[in-house]
């Protein structure tokens, strides 16, 4: 229980919305990727207070402070900077007959409005999550071979080490 009491203050993304009170798993497509900072420990240590960050417009349901189950928060911590370097790529879809392409977009290479290119050429559609990108997933069975390859490549000519990047 000391060790959750110690969260408060630190700054969190919310990853999932799978274990937290139903109320809350209402407005999940609204809160997912969402950060915020722990602002109390509720229920003995079991569920975190998060105050969202941005204007007051911008809230779901016009609340600031939710509350969410641990396993659904991911904690920031300064030493994953390998992590944050592997979710540089953002992702945007291509369709292949009824499935779904993820590819490897470059944040800044934006090609006409809605419209974007993967790292292997093709043209890449982000998802419309309300001026957040979706991290692009290589590990992804969805993902496409040859932005995984390129991806890899990239990373590594920058003297990263590039398997440790993607495996994440």
């Amino acid at each position: 229980m000391t060790e959750a009491y110690s969260m408060i203050g630190k700054r969190v993304t919310i990853v999932h919305v799978f274990h937290s009170h139903a109320l809350t798993r209402a407005y999940r497509h609204e809160l997912f990727g969402r950060e915020g900072v722990i602002v109390a420990v509720l229920r003995n240590g079991k569920v975190a207070l998060v105050e969202l960050d941005g204007d007051q417009w911008a809230y779901p349901a016009g609340v600031r402070r939710w509350s969410f189950a641990w396993d659904d928060l991911e904690v920031e911590s300064k030493s994953e900077t390998s992590n944050e370097r592997a979710m540089e790529y953002r992702a945007g879809f291509s369709w292949k007959g009824r499935q779904a392409v993820q590819h490897a977009v470059e944040p800044g290479k934006a090609g006409s409005p809605g419209k974007e290119v993967g790292l292997c050429g093709h043209g890449a559609r982000p998802l419309p999550t309300c001026g957040w990108s979706v991290n692009f997933s290589p590990t992804a069975t969805s993902a496409c071979p040859s932005c995984v390859r390129l991806a890899k490549i990239k990373t590594s000519d920058r003297g990263d080490d590039a398997e440790a990047l993607l495996a994440s």
